[in-house]
């Protein structure tokens, strides 16, 4: 029987909750069976007890218990049973007030009495483990000693379990962080001394023009273009007025002209890629049929003299535009003069008008 109330020791002890509890205020009951051990002098066979307890937690420590227990013993002598009642009034101290883990061993001391034929009145002195298993739930493991006087003792090793009322949780305490010590700051250094830096002065050279044809030199992918002449944004020759002069309702090229277009056919064999084609206009007198194949007729003069001069036939054409592009008003004789005029414009190598005679 000794080593049973100890394996039940040592199973409470080792059952562990993560609860803490407050008990002050609560109260409890529940049932509870054990094992009876008589007085060696009483004629009473051990026997089980079974029972019932109330309980009052006075204090973190201290609770009062009221309990009542019955036994249906037997006389060894005869035989023959009694019913024996044992009421009990003790309290209780428990040395874990905090229900931390929920473990709680616990001393006890009260009154207790034998109640069969006769009445017998000691003081019962024990301990145990209470353990709760919830805040509303416990359960408990003891073991007290009645003494009677006169050498008379029993015992009682029980478990019971009981249903408490008012256990409050218990909020642990935070923990107090521990002090900062206080850290001097260190002034912080000057600032290195950032040499300055000298600016260099750039020379910042103009733009040049060399050929004068409104390219500057570095953008300019035909130098040496004639001034007169219009060139596009690479500064290659795009188109030309010459200043061809003919009889009065001639095509033949007059003596003053030739130098004009001897100059032309310098700059077309300087250019060898370049492809032109030689345009005639006229102003608005006469018909439109005849000022249509006078600008023909002078067109082609001029394109026949360019080739006599010795450029390739394959990069010359003519064509004539009568009176359709003037570029003055007829209205005058100033505006006459200027719509009657030779024009050359660069061709590309299907024989459309281009942007720049060299190739990219």
């Amino acid at each position: 029987m000794k080593k049973i109330a100890l394996f039940l020791l040592v199973c409470a002890f080792t059952v562990m909750s993560a609860a803490a509890y407050e008990m002050k205020g609560s109260y409890y009951f529940g049932p509870y069976v054990g094992y009876k051990i008589f007085d060696d002098k009483s004629d009473f066979e051990n026997d089980v007890e079974a029972g019932i307890k109330l309980g009052y937690f006075i204090t973190e420590h201290w609770a009062a218990e009221l309990s009542g227990g019955f036994v249906d013993a037997e006389y060894d002598s005869t035989n023959k049973s009694e019913d024996i009642f044992t009421p009990g009034l003790h309290a209780l101290y428990h040395f874990r007030p905090s229900m931390d883990r929920g473990l709680l061993p616990f001393l006890q001391a009260g009154i207790e009495a034998r109640v069969a034929d006769d009445t017998d009145t000691g003081l019962a002195l024990g301990g145990g483990l209470k353990y709760l298993f919830t805040k509303n739930f416990a359960g408990d493991v003891s073991y007290k000693n009645i003494y009677y006087g006169e050498g008379k003792h029993d015992q009682l090793v029980a478990l019971s379990v009981a249903y408490f009322f008012g256990v409050k949780e218990k909020i642990a305490d935070k923990p107090v962080p521990a002090p900062v010590a206080a850290v001097k700051e260190e002034p912080a250094p000057a600032p290195a001394a950032v040499e300055e830096k000298k600016e260099e002065a750039v020379a910042v050279i103009a733009p040049v023009d060399t050929d004068g044809d409104g390219v500057y030199d570095d953008q300019d992918l035909c130098p040496g273009t004639p001034a007169e002449f219009s060139v596009n944004e690479k500064g290659c020759f795009k188109s030309m007025k010459l200043l061809v002069n003919f009889a009065n309702n001639s095509d033949v090229i007059d003596a003053a002209s030739m130098n004009k277009v001897q100059e032309f056919a310098d700059f077309m064999k300087a250019t060898p890629v370049l492809k032109v084609e030689i345009q005639g206009h006229t102003d608005s007198k006469g018909s439109e049929a005849y000022n249509q194949k006078l600008s023909e007729k002078r067109a082609k003069a001029v394109g026949a003299e360019l080739i006599r001069l010795g450029i390739e036939a394959d990069r010359v054409q003519t064509k004539g535009y009568g009176e359709s592009n003037p570029v003055a008003s007829n209205d005058t004789v100033e505006g006459r003069a200027a719509n009657r005029r030779i024009e050359a414009v660069a061709l590309d190598e299907d024989g459309t008008r281009v942007q720049s005679q060299k190739p990219e």
